[in-house]
Parts: structure tokens; C-alpha cells; sequence
């Protein structure tokens, strides 16, 4: 999860669809300030430190979508650098021929 547009956008289909799904970010532990602020309850500064997982690096979530996110999400996971490298191969190999 970078700035929460994504969550926002999904738990509202969710919402529209009458489902009760969990949902259930996740987000790199080098770049966890959206973990930090669901914790907390309020917007948490965290400067971003990931070495490959750039297009969810944030230092600090969005204020409007952390609003909407924080009820809605269940949980946020964070995962390592490594993690997220083996999900790009798992990902790139699933996805190529």
C-alpha cells in the first residue's frame, strides 16, 4: 500500500457490493508509515528506506485517504525488501511464457 488510494478504492467496491471481506494491506517494513499510523490512530511521519519496493515508499500516508482507509482495512502486514523481491519473481514467472 503506498498512499492508500488503492484500499480506498477497494474497500469502497467492497462496501457497494454488500460483501464483508477483510481486507488487508501490506506494506514494506522499510517504508511503514502506513503501518505506524493505523497503529497509533493518527498520521505517523516515517521516512521511507526500502531498496526496491519505490512505488509504495511513502514517508507519510495521505490525509484524506488515511481517513477513509483506517476503518475499512483490517490490518496492515509489513513485509521486508526481500519478501517483496520474492513476490516480483513469483509474480514475473506466474505471468510470462
Amino acid at each position: 500500500m503506498g498512499w492508500g488510494s488503492g484500499a480506498a478504492g477497494l474497500a469502497a467496491v467492497r462496501n457497494a457490493l454488500g460483501l464483508t471481506t477483510k481486507i488487508i494491506a501490506a506494506v514494506s517494513a522499510e517504508a511503514p508509515s502506513y503501518a505506524r499510523s493505523i497503529l497509533a490512530g493518527r498520521i505517523v511521519e516515517v521516512p521511507a528506506r526500502t531498496r526496491i519496493a519505490d512505488g509504495i515508499a511513502i514517508a507519510r500516508p495521505h490525509p484524506g485517504a488515511f481517513d477513509l482507509v483506517r476503518n475499512e482495512i483490517e490490518r496492515v502486514v509489513e513485509v521486508s525488501d526481500d519478501a517483496v523481491e520474492a513476490a516480483m519473481r513469483a509474480y514475473f514467472r506466474a505471468t510470462t511464457t
